[in-house]
């Protein structure tokens, strides 16, 4: 576990959507496993889900780091190289509903003693039914795509999703499970997808008010100001609407809990019907217009009738969409 910019990891679109993502699987009976580093960045995301601390093993190979893990209630957290902690120190005892292997070099093993194939497999042994994996590496190297393939045990774990990103240097990261059935591998996949894609949106959303903001200081003492300020506000409110509309009409069917008219969509909510029928199609999967270019949030399941995708029992997709 070698040492690496700890503000661009913080700062890091992928890791926080990691670690959002690990928040939201998190139960107060969730027992997990991370590689963690001196921010604390991925433990605190579970706490925050509710994880007891103490059910929380963090693992790296500096004694300060650890000894700092404990203060914060990670009472079971272990220092040394993974692939030893694994091999030697680790019980077997509970099994494990979330691994985060966050390895930051390449999947090679070194002559450190560290084994990145080994950690995989005694990973995969001791997770969980239903549990999730999550497995980072760097990818300094031109075939790393293909190691890590060979180092996955696919017979005991399914792949949810990968994806390159880049933090200090190129990097790749793979969601998995013990579990393959479809339904669960597809709900992890657009949670994710989910996060990611809301949390890019915010951000870009941050920015350009940053920007806006930057501007209106710099027109102060000139005529522009009125306009930056009216140009900032129109932005803001066009903002909030389109999260608003996504939220308003996601939580319409949450409680309903089940196949909703379009209709009765309609009558619980202020937003105008072409809005309405856009954000449906906008994010399900089954939407001649959008395809699968956002998350998979709501199902048409008949015509006129929409569910939350993760409330659809298993059924043969529909693939035209008639509102």
């Amino acid at each position: 576990m070698p040492n690496y910019n700890t503000k661009l990891k913080k700062r890091s679109l992928t890791k926080i959507a990691i670690n959002k993502f690990l928040k939201q699987l998190s139960t107060p009976q969730t027992n997990a496993i991370v590689i963690d580093a001196e921010t604390f960045l991925s433990s605190s995301a579970l706490v925050s889900g509710g994880v007891d601390p103490r059910n929380i093993v963090v693992i790296n190979n500096n004694d300060s780091i650890i000894k700092n893990a404990h203060k914060k209630g990670h009472t079971k957290s272990i220092v040394g190289i993974s692939t030893t902690v694994f091999m030697e120190f680790l019980p077997t005892s509970p099994l494990y509903d979330i691994i985060y292997l966050d390895f930051c070099g390449i999947p090679d093993t070194r002559g450190d003693g560290w084994c990145p194939q080994y950690d995989i497999l005694w990973c995969a042994t001791f997770l969980k039914k239903g549990g999730t994996m999550v497995v980072t590496f760097s990818k300094r190297i031109s075939n790393c795509a293909e190691k890590i393939e060979k180092m996955i045990p696919y017979h005991l774990l399914t792949e949810v999703k990968h994806r390159d990103y880049c933090e200090t240097s190129p990097m790749i990261f793979y969601i998995l499970t013990n579990d393959d059935d479809t339904n669960h591998v597809n709900h992890l996949r657009h949670k994710f997808n989910h996060i990611y894609t809301t949390y890019t949106e915010e951000l870009k959303a941050a920015t350009t008010l940053s920007l806006l903001n930057k501007k209106i200081t710099s027109d102060k003492n000139n005529s522009n100001s009125n306009s930056s300020i009216s140009l900032k506000r129109s932005f803001t409110s066009t903002i909030k609407n389109k999260l608003n509309k996504f939220e308003k009409i996601k939580n319409i069917l949450e409680k309903k809990n089940g196949a909703v008219p379009l209709s009765d969509i309609y009558k619980e909510t202020d937003i105008s019907k072409a809005s309405v029928r856009q954000v449906l199609q906008k994010y399900s999967h089954n939407s001649k217009y959008y395809g699968t270019k956002y998350p998979n949030i709501f199902t048409n399941i008949s015509k006129g009738y929409w569910q939350l995708t993760s409330q659809v029992k298993s059924r043969k997709p529909i693939y035209t969409v008639i509102v």
